[in-house]
């Protein structure tokens, strides 16, 4: 029988626990403190306290690198800078606080970025400059100023691009200032062989919003200078730059900037395949029609490429746009190998595999075949879009060094899909992106790769209830940018719904209308979908926007009505007019004016309907479609497809005013 000392000494532990769960980290007690004093209390009582309680801290705890790994102050440190920088009564400057900041080793990216742009808009950029000079310092000696980990706590890393961005700008604004990147980028102390560039977008971004005197004009004369010095020293970087653009608004911005001085035939190429990564085609197309003087047969290949991603109502269609490009601009020019391969990537995605498959066999030359854009663009579109083959018909005429990533990542998904063991996935997959001793030759992994990555991940785990698919990748979510688009594209590949649930379940936050938007298109186009799901999805998005009191945009409402349109079409059935009439009034409602392409949507829907059931809607269903056309009749600049409006009139549906 165990003694009562015994005893004693076994309760010990769980008293220490309980203890320790109750005591409140000093740092954690400081930053409590900090919210409840910023409520009430001016910013001198605020610093007043922070300096005593930082002092003190310093002093009483064992470890001197405690408040130098510290993040729990970051938030209300950021929160104070603020109202110090805002409150006219205050008599302490935000530059003080901030020194104090540093000398307690607590300062981080974020407090830094309030004092740059305080500093900026009382016109002070020689003190931007200083104060620029004194984070590269801080961070130096403390890497946690600027990020923790790879959970990148507090969105550090956009503010360390936002510090470089404010920096950059108030090196436009010194006085008698000749913009040269160079020096610039001896003051930012960038690293090109990392990749390490001027932030251009967000710079652009930071002189519209905050420069509002006539500083501005001078300030984008010199954004320009810098951005064109740039692409003409580093076309390489500029290129990867593209690359690495995750959002079209941004890809946007930097064709403008660029095309309004310069034309390269790369790099013209590269923002029109980025265009159609992007799934704007018809953007694409522009960029040719504004460049088609420079004659180069890259634009011509990527023209090909654009005019088959180009929305069409049949296969035919789109292998009659392809053939009529090929024939009347490329094949007059003796095309090379590049070419071929546009050609049969555009077969391909146009899903004209046989027409693929017999040009292959009869018309591209042996020679020609044998160069790896060719032979890589015919095993991807194999893969890709011809459901017949199989990753073991492919896997013995792969080549033994892959250089197209879209072919590997083309591999790794088949070799998912096909239920291929995960040690040969595993296998394939370090030997693509196996370091090595040529930098330039090295493959790495794109969003893509890492959506595909996580695919696979799901598909072998052995326990699926506890999978975090983020996680498996090692991505956090406040990556913003980089995991939507990772998000984005796991849709895409995924060919049923299940894992796509499982996802949406562990995404939800941060709202993100796109995000959402992709969710609930993937109900109506997936296997087991369930528009009731994409509903659902929907509402909890409004519900998260009234939570946080945002407004509702395109991005999650035009899924629902195309996905209904479709819908509709698919099964053949008018009675979903009325989901696509519900929320095509709610846009109206919330004015929200929808795109070009959700617009001639519905009317092909109401053409088909129409046709098959012989212009015979029941009330509802009349009503909404009177309502459509009245609109469309006012849309000045929108033309709809003259087929669409036949059919309408053949099915005795009434057409009002100029579409009559």
């Amino acid at each position: 029988m165990l003694s009562r000392r015994l005893l004693s000494r076994a309760k010990i532990p769980q008293l220490l626990v309980r203890c320790q769960s109750t005591v409140v980290h000093p740092v954690s007690k400081l930053g409590n403190e900090l919210y409840d004093q910023l409520k009430s209390g001016d910013a001198n009582e605020v610093y007043s306290t922070l300096k005593d309680h930082l002092d003190k801290i310093s002093q009483e705890l064992v470890d001197p690198t405690t408040l130098q790994r510290s993040f729990g102050l970051n938030a209300p440190l950021t929160q104070f800078l603020r109202k110090a920088a805002t409150d006219k009564e205050s008599t302490v400057e935000p530059y003080q606080i901030l020194n104090t900041l540093c000398q307690y080793q607590v300062a981080r990216s974020p407090h830094f970025e309030v004092v740059m742009r305080h500093l900026l808009t009382r016109g002070s950029p020689q003190d931007v400059i200083a104060l620029w000079v004194k984070y590269l310092e801080t961070i130096a000696e403390n890497p946690n100023a600027m990020s923790r980990s790879f959970n990148n706590r507090n969105g550090n890393n956009n503010s360390h691009e936002n510090n470089m961005a404010l920096a950059s700008l108030a090196y436009l604004l010194l006085p008698e200032n000749n913009p040269d990147l160079q020096v610039l980028g001896q003051i930012l102390q960038l690293n090109k062989e990392q990749g390490q560039h001027v932030p251009f977008n967000k710079l652009r971004f930071m002189i519209s919003s905050l420069i509002k005197d006539e500083r501005r004009e001078a300030a984008q004369q010199g954004l320009k200078l810098l951005f064109h010095q740039y692409v003409d020293s580093d076309k390489e970087s500029f290129i990867r730059q593209l690359d690495q653009t995750l959002q079209f608004h941004h890809l946007q911005d930097l064709y403008n900037q660029y095309h309004e001085q310069s034309v390269d035939p790369e790099i013209i190429a590269k923002f029109m395949e980025k265009y159609i990564d992007c799934n704007n085609a018809a953007g694409a197309v522009k960029i040719y029609n504004e460049n088609k003087d420079l004659d180069s047969s890259m634009l011509k290949d990527h023209l090909l490429l654009a005019v088959a991603n180009l929305p069409a109502n049949s296969r035919n269609l789109r292998l009659d746009r392809i053939l009529a490009i090929w024939n009347s601009v490329i094949k007059p020019t003796n095309p090379g190998a590049a070419s071929f391969a546009a050609l049969i990537q555009a077969l391909g995605v146009s899903g004209n595999v046989q027409q693929l498959q017999n040009i292959w066999t009869k018309e591209i030359p042996q020679e020609i075949k044998l160069q790896s854009p060719v032979i890589e663009g015919y095993l991807t579109a194999m893969l890709k879009y011809n459901k017949q083959v199989k990753y073991d018909d492919i896997a013995g005429k792969l080549p033994e060094k892959i250089e197209s990533l879209n072919l590997i990542n083309t591999v790794l998904l088949k070799m998912v899909i096909d239920n291929v063991s995960k040690e040969k996935f595993d296998s394939f997959y370090a030997a693509q992106f196996a370091k090595t001793e040529d930098v330039a030759s090295q493959k790495r992994p794109n969003v893509e790769t890492l959506a595909i990555r996580m695919y696979a991940n799901y598909h072998y785990a052995s326990d699926k209830d506890s999978f975090d698919f983020l996680k498996s990748v090692f991505q956090s979510k406040k990556n913003f940018l980089k995991v939507n688009a990772i998000i984005e594209h796991f849709i895409q590949i995924v060919p049923s719904i299940e894992p796509i649930r499982v996802l949406y379940a562990q995404v939800k936050e941060p709202v993100d209308s796109r995000k959402y938007g992709a969710f609930i298109n993937a109900e109506f186009v997936k296997h087991n979908g369930d528009y009731k799901v994409a509903e659902e999805i929907f509402k909890e998005f409004l519900e998260a926007l009234k939570a946080q009191s945002k407004k509702i945009d395109r991005f999650s409402l035009e899924p629902l009505i195309t996905g209904f349109c479709e819908q509709a079409i698919r099964d053949r059935d008018p009675s979903f007019l009325l989901k696509v009439s519900t929320y095509y009034s709610f846009a109206s409602k919330v004015n929200l004016e929808l795109t070009y392409q959700t617009t001639a949507k519905i009317l092909h829907t109401l053409a088909l309907l129409a046709k098959d059931k012989s212009g015979k809607f029941d009330a509802s269903e009349q009503e909404f479609i009177g309502l459509f056309l009245q609109d469309l009749e006012s849309m000045e600049k929108f033309n709809p497809n003259s087929r669409d409006i036949d059919m309408l009139r053949k099915a005795g549906v009434k057409l009002p005013g100029k579409l009559a």
